[in-house]
């Protein structure tokens, strides 16, 4: 129970610092607007560039390039890439020493594996949040009006402040003209789970090692120096391991959206006149003159246009709804 309960104060922690250096970010660019504008330009780049490649990587895709669409349209990039130095500072600065009073890790290297994978598996989280959060419209509706009322209540309390923060006040009259900073609360809620996560992966794995059967070797008639090689030898071993295991994390994590559009299903459709299609749309049934045949899905659309030749007197090309 009390490692759960670490596990959570840690998480929060890094959440909770990373808005709070968020909301420093949106004063300063209040305060120094024409300073920052180049940082806020190249922001703007990046995000556009993100929401480019991954419409490269869905092209042809349906449901991909409603995603992408959606990303482009209703997420506010800038602001995305603007919280991700505040999500490393948060991650870093925060939650390490975090680990470290808490009594979670044991070394230095697990505490800098777990903030290092941490930060891409922020990045991951929110980007399949999203992109994808078109499928389950009404849960994220619940989640940006959770993060439209610690919006409110931070806009709130920065007005409340009055002059002890410079341009808080600035800041608050700014968002009541339309300005929002949702996006900065769900990045913040993304990099508390995503600690939370690896914070856990990392407990289970070292809870799993130390209740594993101890390997005895006896070294009886050793010289001492030659047992604390052997000693500073397994702890390196196993550094290494670590160290190991924490590349293949985050090369997992970040192939995870390379590989997204890959999962694409086809379906072989009928219509009245007898034609058919390999359609990468899951027909509802409610389509007039429309009828599915052949198996529930197909992984590819060559199998699709196999089982077409056995299905249908017409032969089918590949259609790609746009």
């Amino acid at each position: 129970m009390l490692a759960w309960l670490r596990r959570i104060i840690v998480s929060l922690g890094i959440g909770g610092a990373s808005y709070l250096i968020m909301l420093a970010f949106m004063i300063l660019s209040v305060v120094y607007d024409k300073e920052l504008e180049p940082i806020t330009t190249f922001a703007f780049e990046i995000g556009r560039r993100v929401v480019d490649v991954l419409d490269s990587w869905v092209a042809g895709n349906y449901w991909g390039q409603v995603a992408v669409n959606h990303l482009r349209e209703r997420v506010n990039m800038t602001h995305v890439i603007l919280s991700i130095p505040a999500i490393i500072i948060a991650v870093i600065f925060i939650g390490i020493p975090l680990n470290r009073v808490l009594g979670g890790t044991k070394s230095a290297l697990q505490r800098t594996a777990i903030a290092l994978i941490s930060i891409p598996a922020t990045v991951v989280l929110a980007v399949g949040l999203f992109t994808f959060n078109a499928l389950v419209p009404e849960m994220y509706g619940s989640l940006l009006r959770f993060a439209d009322w610690i919006w409110q209540g931070s806009l709130n309390a920065l007005n409340n402040s009055g002059d002890t923060i410079p341009g808080a006040r600035a800041l608050a009259n700014l968002a009541k003209q339309g300005f929002s900073g949702h996006h900065y609360v769900i990045m913040a809620l993304c990099s508390s789970l995503a600690a939370f996560l690896v914070n856990a992966f990392f407990s289970f794995g070292r809870h799993s090692k130390e209740h594993s059967p101890p390997t005895r070797i006896e070294v009886a008639s050793a010289p001492e120096s030659y047992k604390a090689a052997l000693s500073s030898r397994e702890d390196l071993s196993s550094e290494q391991r670590l160290t190991r295991v924490s590349l293949l994390i985050v090369s997992t994590l970040l192939g995870v959206l390379a590989a997204a559009p890959a999962f694409a299903n086809w379906w072989i459709v009928r219509s009245s006149d007898e034609t058919c299609l390999v359609v990468d749309i899951e027909p509802t049934g409610k389509e007039k003159g429309i009828t599915k045949i052949g198996k529930d899905s197909y992984p590819t659309a060559e199998q699709a246009e196999a089982d077409v030749k056995r299905l249908c007197k017409t032969e089918a090309k590949p259609k790609r709804n746009p």
